[in-house]
């Protein structure tokens, strides 16, 4: 059951403002009730914003405690718990005595369960300290063996380096074997012709052939071996982060 709110209200904020008011001269207290009767009829009109306007007007200038038990109504009427809560505290606090002290005892209990429903729950330190540990999160991890990779691209370069190489053998030879030939042709006093021209061109030819490849096969194997030397250097590494209630904690692994 609800008390009748604007004759409630008028009758506590009735005894702060006694004596007629003047027009020619007005007092802070003449200011203070026409301020407190414009809270009253925003506050009867359901304008809760308005009337809590006015009633903080009235009370920087007449601080009455009527006039802060009826603003403490229009906190709560408005939803401002917190506000609200502050105000029927002070009002308990400058007037004990007053006979609606009870009913400004109820709301302030009811404000503090309005306050406490809006306020986010607070997590339970002891349930977070006993859950099983997270598991770690990898923050950066290399392979196993980050040298792995070089040393098979060392390997087939070298590789490739190696048949280049046996490819200019191949053709130093063919180029060997035409150069005694002719040797033998001139040595045995025989007569020039066109198959020991072909012979002779074939021989220079080969002979280009064996020297690039070599030069190649040789630049391939240095290469290749280079690139396998780096490759067994590789090393192993891992940061880890491990969580717990208190913060967490971070690691670093390395292998060489």
């Amino acid at each position: 059951m609800t008390e009748p709110r604007t004759l409630v209200l008028a009758l506590v904020a009735l005894a702060c403002f006694a004596g007629p008011a003047r027009a020619d001269n007005p007092t802070p207290q003449d200011r203070a009730k026409q301020l407190h009767d414009e809270g009253l009829r925003q506050y009867s009109a359901g304008d809760y914003p308005a009337a809590i306007a006015a009633y903080e007007e009235a009370y920087k200038l007449v601080p009455a405690p009527g006039i802060l038990f009826n603003l403490a109504h229009a906190y709560r009427l408005a939803n401002q718990c917190a506000h609200a809560l502050e105000a029927y505290r002070a009002y308990v606090q400058a007037a004990p005595d007053a006979p609606n002290v009870d009913v400004a005892n109820r709301h302030i209990t009811a404000m503090e369960e309005c306050v406490n429903r809006a306020r986010p729950p607070e997590p339970h330190v002891d349930s977070i300290s006993r859950t099983t540990p997270p598991p770690i999160v990898r923050l950066g991890e290399h392979d196993a063996d980050p040298g792995r990779g070089m040393r098979f691209a060392g390997l087939a370069v070298g590789g490739v380096g190696v048949g280049s190489a046996m490819l200019g053998l191949y053709f130093g030879l063919q180029a060997r074997s035409a150069s005694t030939k002719i040797d033998e042709f001139f040595a045995a006093g025989g007569t020039w012709d066109d198959a020991h021209a072909q012979l002779e061109r074939d021989g220079k030819r080969d002979n280009l052939r064996a020297l690039a490849f070599t030069i190649v096969g040789a630049i391939g194997v240095a290469t290749g071996g280079y690139v396998y030397y780096l490759g067994t250097g590789g090393r192993t590494s891992a940061v880890s982060f491990v969580p717990d209630p208190h913060g967490g904690q971070v690691a670093w692994t390395g292998a060489f």
